[in-house]
């Protein structure tokens, strides 16, 4: 796993809580969890109600397999929050699912919630056990993107899998719409309220406090069944010598029961254990070292432990006693209660706690707190070393509303972290913020002296208004800024040496590189960068060369192959003596498709082998899955279907699995593989549910390629009208963006496809002159050469000749075959032809030889 992904996890965060031993067994619940039919379980009642000791008491009875994640309000970015979930999942019941998808987390602002969350689903298809996911305190979450991503993985949730909400509220998911269809199981505050006989048994068996019926009865009236003001009172009555007294004193005197409660348990403790409480309620989580800290006292341990054994609403976060909260209900007293009796001391608490967590290297939470001070300069501070951590997390959501609280406070941002604002703000499309940041700190830079801060500037402000201009389309007012740029920039590291590709194969099919967009204008402006990142002394950075290699990958599917093979010389000796993954992968595979397309398919072999190898010895394994999936798409061309297949079993895709945007090369090499086997309506389905995926990311390369094999599975199908419905579609894509590779390496079948097309009536004008275009850079005699995903066959058979083919490896005569199939003898004899053509053959042994070598038979 990521360094930097791990150090943000925090164990405490996904343990499931243990059972109290003051907590009552609710047996009419825990019968109607295991006995109803449901997926979801949503579970909605106000704090105090025992909802989170109702799921711990079921998963300890049920002994599930479970994954917790107790949710906070830094969980509503998106980015953290599904990271969490594949945490715990990875820690619980799908051990390897964090780092099987590491890469897109790394990669999570170029992919679309939905795709990542398929990737999540992907996973949990191949859980043989019914395991459990329980999203604690979810009313916290507020971002709808977060709802609409959580509610689309309801819609597909595997059946080995059940998700419980845990919330003070009803969730904004569709609930209602789950539970008409069945699949969800809604447990509210009525559900929730102890009846007459669990309150008798929980004072008497729990409580161990003998009350007369009259007694019971007068408090279950005050508390209504409520757990928390049932554990309150318990802790009253034992420190009451008059029960009687205080029940009378209790009931009907106080509007909110809670307060009255917290303020006798609170009134009765010592002195330091008070002081204590109230410098310490402010903290999510807290351990001794935090407590000590924060509070000045040393006996810091000792006090967590005497709360522990009060039963003092102290919630253990691990199962070591390390980590702690406070029930929230009792943190919501004891924060109401400082600012009652020591007004601006929450402020100074929250510093404390800042530099407390600083301390300890918790920076994230360490942020939080400052920005809670108001502590703008230490906040400031504090933001400036754990930026680049999440900038490379992807939490964007996050960085935004630190920026935004700052601002807010009034804080005066160093202009290098607002450039960084700036940066940020494009990720999400704020693009006028974004040039209004950059107006910001052009105007400031005004006057400066030309010191290496200055010159530092310059070189952010270059990168962000590159970005910007890519996003938006504004090329024009960027040459122009590029035009003014001079003298000797430096390299800024933080946006230089950032490693822009995490787990694609092709850096075309990221936002960097445009997602596929080819134009004229994009051709320029990549040059320019170029040329200024060269002038500058910048060509060693893995920026330039990520540009370097978007461009090579560009003029491969231009046709331009000689200027693609010098870029690609270029970028391989840096991605290699770098060892940069995410350059080096498309880099090699970018290299042995121009070599396929030279008709060098031995070589173009060697370099996919020697890359694995390298990766292999750098230690670099995760990058292997779409090299192995390359090459078994060069067994395929080679006719060798068996080595292909066992490749794809290794990879562990098939099509019982739910694709994946991160795994497009491997199923697209199952989609040729069942190509060449016949198995066309197979080959189909896994397009039909890759081709969302592509849409969402608005990856023109994904969609193009998706539509060319549609096109070409339906003509081979003889399904015409559909086979040109998606030909067009690929089409309207190549002819904007002057695709040719992509329809050229795909040899004689795509000839035969553009022949027929533009022989029908149906034909539109506006793409003749492409497609004549593209017929004329077909080689007048294709080899079998072409990308490392052409199928063995050029021509493959259609179902009816596969049909013929089979009756004649049963040593059926023409006139037996005929009778089988309903067919003249004569057409028996045409689709023989054909299958002889198609073959390369010459006769029935022949072809009966060479269809078991391709396992067509």
């Amino acid at each position: 796993m990521n360094p930097l992904t791990s150090s943000l996890l925090l164990s405490t965060k996904i343990s499931v809580p243990l059972k109290g031993i003051q907590s009552l067994t609710r047996q009419g619940l825990l019968y109607t969890l295991d006995h109803e039919p449901w997926r979801v379980a949503s579970i909605s009642a106000p704090a105090g109600s025992g909802k989170t000791t109702l799921v711990s008491q079921w998963l300890q009875h049920t002994k599930l397999k479970a994954g917790w994640i107790s949710l906070d309000e830094w969980d509503n970015d998106l980015a953290r929050f599904w990271l969490y979930i594949a945490y715990t999942l990875d820690q619980s019941c799908s051990p390897g699912l964090l780092e099987r998808l590491d890469p897109l987390f790394q990669n999570i602002s170029q992919i679309s919630v939905t795709n990542l969350v398929e990737a999540v689903i992907h996973e949990l298809q191949s859980l043989s056990t019914t395991s459990v996911l329980v999203l604690d305190d979810y009313h916290v979450i507020t971002e709808p993107i977060v709802h609409e991503s959580l509610a689309y993985l309801v819609q597909y949730l595997p059946d080995s899998v059940r998700l419980v909400i845990v919330s003070r509220e009803e969730p904004p998911l569709p609930t209602a719409k789950w539970q008409l269809n069945g699949q969800c199981i809604m447990i509210g505050y009525n559900d929730l309220q102890f009846s007459a006989e669990e309150i008798v048994s929980f004072y008497t068996d729990i409580a161990k406090i003998p009350l007369s019926q009259t007694h019971t009865t007068r408090l279950a009236s005050i508390t209504e069944g409520w757990a928390a003001g049932l554990r309150l009172s318990s802790l009253s009555l034992t420190a009451h010598h008059n029960i009687e007294s205080f029940i009378g004193d209790f009931s009907g005197k106080h509007k909110k029961v809670s307060d009255y409660l917290f303020s006798e348990v609170f009134e009765g403790l010592e002195p330091n254990l008070k002081r204590f409480l109230l410098y310490t309620s402010m903290l999510g989580r807290m351990n001794a070292e935090i407590c000590h800290a924060i509070t000045g006292q040393a006996e810091a341990a000792n006090l967590l432990e005497n709360l522990k054994k009060r039963h003092l609403f102290l919630i253990p976060l691990d199962d070591q006693n390390v980590w702690f909260r406070y029930h929230h209900l009792f943190s919501d007293f004891l924060q109401a209660e400082l600012d009652r009796t020591e007004p601006g001391q929450m402020a100074r608490q929250h510093f404390d706690a800042s530099e407390a967590f600083a301390q300890a290297n918790l920076l994230d939470e360490a942020i939080e707190h400052a920005i809670l001070a108001k502590e703008n300069m230490w906040a400031v501070s504090l933001l400036e070393r754990q930026i680049f951590s999440v900038l490379q997390r992807g939490e964007f959501t996050t960085l935004l509303r630190w920026f935004n609280d700052l601002q807010e406070s009034g804080a005066a941002l160093p202009l290098r972290l607002s450039l960084i604002y700036a940066f940020v703000l494009i990720v999400p499309g704020h693009f006028d913020l974004a040039q209004q940041q950059l107006s910001i700190i052009q105007n400031a830079m005004l006057g400066m002296q030309q010191t290496d801060v200055h010159e530092e500037l310059l070189t952010g402000i270059f990168f962000v208004r590159a970005n910007l201009a890519f996003s938006t389309g504004d090329y024009e007012n960027w040459f122009s800024y590029a035009e003014q740029i001079t003298g000797n920039i430096p390299k800024d590291p933080i946006f230089y040496h950032f490693n822009y590709n995490m787990n694609e194969p092709f850096i075309r099919k990221t936002r960097f590189g445009l997602k596929g967009v080819l134009t004229l204008e994009t051709e320029r402006i990549a040059e320019r960068i170029m040329g200024i990142l060269r002038a500058h002394g910048w060509q060693d950075s893995p920026f330039h060369h990520y540009i370097v290699q978007s461009l090579a990958e560009g003029y491969y599917e231009w046709n331009r192959l000689d200027e693609a093979e010098q870029l690609l010389l270029q970028t391989e000796r840096v991605a290699r003596t770098g060892q940069i993954p995410g350059l080096f992968v498309p880099n090699r595979l970018t290299y042995a498709k121009l070599l396929l397309a030279q008709g060098k398919t031995l070589a173009a072999e060697e370099i996919i082998e020697e890359a694995i190898r390298f990766l292999e010895y750098t230690q670099n394994v995760q990058w292997i899955s779409p090299l192995k999936a390359c090459h078994a798409c060069l067994d395929l061309q080679n006719g060798q279907l068996r080595q292909a297949k066992d490749v794809l079993i290794r990879l562990g895709i098939n099509e019982s699995k739910r694709p994946t945007i991160h795994k497009q090369l491997e199923y697209m090499v199952l989609v040729r593989f069942n190509v060449a086997q016949g198995k066309y309506e197979q080959a189909l389905h896994i397009l039909e549910r890759l081709k969302p995926q592509g849409v969402r990311e608005s990856c023109l390369v994904s969609i193009t390629e998706i539509s060319i094999m549609q096109a070409l599975i339906e003509h081979q199908l003889e399904h015409h009208f559909a086979a040109y419905a998606y030909l067009e579609e690929a089409l309207v894509n190549g002819m904007n963006n002057n695709y040719v590779r992509s329809f050229v390496d795909e040899g004689i079948p795509m000839q035969k496809l553009l022949k027929c097309y533009m022989s029908t009536q149906i034909s539109k004008e506006k793409f003749t002159p492409y497609v004549t275009l593209l017929l004329e850079q077909f080689p007048s005699s294709l080899q079998v050469h072409g990308n490392p995903t052409a199928s063995s066959l050029y021509d493959p058979l259609t179902p009816k000749e596969l049909e013929v083919l089979r009756h004649v490896a049963t040593g059926a005569s023409n006139l037996e075959i005929a009778q089988a199939l309903s067919l003249k003898v004569g057409s028996v004899k045409v689709y023989l032809n054909r299958i002889y053509g198609k073959l390369q053959v010459s006769s029935r042994t022949q072809a009966l030889l060479k269809a078991q070598e391709l396992n067509l038979i």
